[in-house]
């Protein structure tokens, strides 16, 4: 289905607004804005592509960042509010790091990852904890 998505619609609209390369890696990604509307709502327009080839490029997310709005109206309040929020924005992130979870497997990459998030995130303040105790159910 992925691939058939990625043939009948979005390699089309990529290729129309000229996306039709993997960004150099100190280029900014272009961002697109999916708003599909009826059962297109149902497809993930994001993963169209071609997966099972490694080195294609030939997928939406070798292209774009994308994003979901459910309509134009929508996308245009939630920037123009977006901008003002921007003005009472924190420099604080919580990254929980989870790499033993009981009953699943352990997650071996898991402090390599935050690791990697505060080297290219410096304008965060990063507070990291020691509690190891996982408390079942809520009170």
């Amino acid at each position: 289905m992925l691939e058939w998505l990625w043939d009948a619609a979005v390699s089309k609209i990529l290729a129309e607004l000229q996306f039709v390369d993997t960004p150099a890696s100190d280029e900014d990604w272009p961002r697109v804005w999916w708003i599909p509307t009826g059962k297109l709502t149902l497809l993930p327009l994001h993963a169209a592509g071609y997966h099972m080839n490694p080195s294609s490029t030939e997928r939406a997310l070798d292209r774009v960042i994308s994003s979901y709005s459910p309509s134009i109206k929508a996308l245009k309040y939630a920037r123009r509010n977006s901008q003002a929020e921007m003005e009472f924005a924190s420099n604080k992130a919580l990254l929980v790091l989870m790499d033993k979870t009981p009953g699943n497997p352990s997650l071996k990459f898991a402090k390599d990852e935050v690791e990697i998030l505060k080297k290219h995130s410096p304008q965060f303040y990063f507070k990291s904890s020691a509690r190891t105790t996982i408390k079942k159910g809520r009170p």
